[in-house]
């Protein structure tokens, strides 16, 4: 459910133009920029620009188009429709939208359907997958490729699909072209950041035992840690699931006063803490360009691994001090918080570098029955390996 959600955010976020070319009917290339929006819906134009303005075409009026060393498609397999083509050799794939259409070599195009039938066994109507796909499939790569569990264990996905029909063409010994090789089923990215992370905790609803604590505690406190970050460029290309390690080491620190008719009272309170932070996100990405916009959000675990509160008082009665100290209140070790970011990030040759904003929200820091949040916002310096 989550993976279909994001798929079809992606689907329908993407927008701006991309360096891209289109074929004519007349097999000439013109080359300019094109519309990146959801164009394998049925009737949506190619959106051309180029020194002429910008120009729409339908299937009919040209061969196909594309991105530079990227997604092309074409308009000569099925009337009326553009088909992004994955594969093409003697067997070729193609996709639109959800579907997945698959070509021999001289052969008409063929839709591959995965679904569900009814069937009755001893009487009773039961509902089973229809596997009809697999057999059409596997009469069309009998030829060269003759593991038939090899076929049968096929799930229906782009991924596996694509796996077989390059199999098959290499199995031939014929050249195949593979639009999307520059784009990995699985990329793995490592970073570091650092940067300046400013807190604050807010207390509520603290009782009378509790008046040497203040109502607001700052902090601004240096951050830094490792980035890990794992995406399906060819499913989802804009979308990556990240994760961070940080250690931040926050020190606060108050002074309250309390002025009474028998006497004054002075509080020092000091607030420290060591805490490895451990941010889950989804990251999305607005631009395949050099440079571009990133947005993140997920949870934030917290364990604060050291912790220390501190309280130092003073009582003034009739010329007379009375001191005492102790703890100001328990930490709550570990937690779960939200957190969201916006980053901006430049290519270089080896590696992405950049800045992220991010906002950090912790509630009950403390295990006592008075009421804690901690808020934190970040400005950090970003490098990830390519």
């Amino acid at each position: 459910m989550i993976i279909t959600l994001l798929y079809s955010f992606q689907l329908f976020a993407q927008v701006g133009t991309r360096d891209g070319y289109i074929i004519t009917l007349e097999n000439d290339t013109l080359y300019g920029r094109i519309y990146n929006h959801n164009i394998l819906k049925i009737g949506n134009p190619c959106r051309f620009i180029n020194d002429n303005g910008t120009t729409e075409y339908n299937p009919s009026q040209i061969k196909g188009f594309g991105f530079i060393n990227d997604k092309y498609y074409s308009s000569q397999l099925i009337e009326n429709t553009f088909l992004q083509v994955l594969i093409q050799g003697d067997l070729n794939l193609y996709k639109n939208n959800y579907n997945l259409f698959i070509q021999k070599k001289g052969q008409d195009v063929l839709k591959l359907e995965s679904g569900e039938k009814k069937v009755t066994i001893d009487g009773k109507i039961m509902i089973e997958k229809d596997n009809a796909w697999i057999g059409l499939v596997s009469t069309l790569v009998f030829d060269c490729i003759q593991d038939i569990q090899k076929v049968q264990n096929l799930n229906f996905d782009k991924r596996d699909l694509s796996r077989l029909v390059i199999d098959y063409n290499k199995c031939k010994g014929t050249y195949y072209k593979d639009y999307l090789a520059e784009r990995p089923w699985t990329k793995i990215e490592l970073g570091f950041i650092t940067g300046l992370n400013y807190s604050t905790i807010n207390i509520k609803n603290a009782d009378f035992r509790y008046n040497y604590l203040d109502d607001r505690y700052q902090s601004l406190d240096p951050m830094v840690g490792l980035i890990f970050t794992i995406s399906s460029p060819r499913f989802m290309q804009r979308i990556a699931f990240q994760s961070e390690v940080q250690v931040i080491k926050s020190d606060f620190y108050s002074e309250v006063i309390n002025t009474y008719s028998l006497g004054t009272d002075y509080h020092d309170t000091y607030i420290d803490l060591t805490t490895l932070s451990v941010p889950l996100s989804i990251r999305y990405t607005f631009s395949d360009q050099q440079n571009n916009l990133q947005l993140n959000g997920g949870i934030n675990y917290i364990n604060n691994l050291k912790w220390q509160t501190r309280r130092d008082s003073e009582q003034l009665i009739s010329n007379t001090v009375f001191t005492s100290t102790g703890q100001a209140f328990t930490v709550n070790k570990q937690k779960i918080g939200i957190w969201g970011g916006i980053g901006f990030l430049k290519s270089f040759n080896n590696f992405k570098g950049g800045l992220t904003l991010r906002y950090n929200w912790l509630n009950k820091l403390n295990l006592e029955e008075f009421v804690s949040n901690m808020n934190s916002i970040s400005l950090s310096f970003i490098i990830i390996t390519k």
